[in-house]
């Protein structure tokens, strides 16, 4: 549908809200949409790194090592295809470090690195709380296992603790 032919259609309220010509219009319609970018896209990015880390990268070094050059190439491949989708998708406002003019650079720069480094962060958290807990009871003196005297492993997964 054309500029023209979508203005006809209009209430005549609405078309004094276009505030477009029709070459612009159509341009805009031509326009790819921009990605995301920010703290919460740059832990996509990263959750996205990780995910082409185990289904890309490790198996086309599993690949190599084993002799299975083809292989290990296809899947350096896939790796790169979605490195460049992962860039589209959420581009970061900073690329490189080579890139800050500034302050503000500077902090978006930092910001986006740590929202990469959340996913990747996440397991050594969880573990390491865990282990924290547990060194905490022992370095007390204060033996764990009557804390977990209640769990039943056998109910994990069924409801019942």
């Amino acid at each position: 549908m054309s500029p023209e032919e979508w203005l006809a259609k209009q209430p005549a309220g609405k078309k004094a809200l276009l505030a477009l010509s029709p070459e612009e219009w159509l341009a805009q319609q031509n326009e790819e949409p921009k990605g995301e970018s920010g703290f919460i896209p740059s832990i996509k990015r990263g959750g996205r790194g990780i995910a082409s880390l185990a289904t890309d990268i490790i198996p086309a070094m599993v690949g190599k090592a084993t002799g299975n050059e083809e292989y290990a190439q296809k899947q350096l491949k896939e790796a790169a295809a979605y490195q460049k989708e992962t860039a589209r998708l959420y581009p970061a406002e900073i690329e490189s470090y080579k890139d800050i003019k500034g302050v503000g650079d500077a902090l978006t720069y930092v910001k986006e690195a740590i929202g990469e480094a959340i996913p990747s962060l996440i397991p050594s958290l969880v573990t390491g709380g865990a282990a924290g807990f547990i060194f905490y009871y022992e370095l007390l003196g204060k033996p764990i296992k009557p804390l977990l005297s209640h769990y039943d492993p056998a109910s994990v997964g069924r409801g019942r603790h």
